[in-house]
C-alpha cells in the first residue's frame, strides 16, 4: 500500500476505510434482498466501529468474499457469515470478524489489534 494513498471520507467528514476484495455493491449483488442489507449494515458498523477503535492507525477494510457461506473456523455458527478483517496500511491485520447473515457479528483482535 503506498503512503500517498489518500482515505475517502463519509458524509460526516470522517475518514472511511479503504474497501479491498469487494465493494458494497458486490455484496449486495452476491446476497440479493434483506440479507445483503443486514449483512452491508453489519460490515458498515464494524467499519465505524474500528475507526472509532483504532483511529488513523486502521488503513482498509477486506472483505474475504463477499458471498455469505458457512463459517470454516466456527463449527457452531449457525448462521452463514462473511468474514471482514481490519488492516493498517502496511498490511498488518489489527482484528478479524465475522458479519452474519442477521447483521451481528463477533470480533477476534490480534495482538496488534490490541496494542
Amino acid at each position: 500500500m503506498s503512503s500517498s494513498t489518500s482515505r475517502a471520507f463519509n458524509s460526516s467528514g470522517k475518514a472511511a476505510l479503504k474497501w479491498v476484495g469487494a465493494t458494497k455493491n458486490d455484496v449486495l449483488q452476491k446476497n440479493p434482498g434483506s440479507k445483503g442489507q443486514k449483512v452491508l449494515a453489519g460490515i458498515e458498523n464494524v467499519e465505524s466501529q474500528a475507526e472509532k477503535k483504532y483511529g488513523s492507525k486502521a488503513s482498509y477494510i477486506q472483505i474475504q468474499g463477499s458471498k455469505l457461506h458457512k463459517s470454516s473456523k466456527d463449527p457452531n455458527e449457525k448462521l452463514d457469515v462473511v468474514t471482514v478483517s481490519i488492516h493498517t496500511e502496511k498490511g498488518t491485520r489489527l482484528e478479524s470478524d465475522h458479519v452474519r447473515e442477521d447483521g451481528t457479528s463477533t470480533q477476534k483482535t490480534t495482538r496488534s489489534g490490541g496494542k
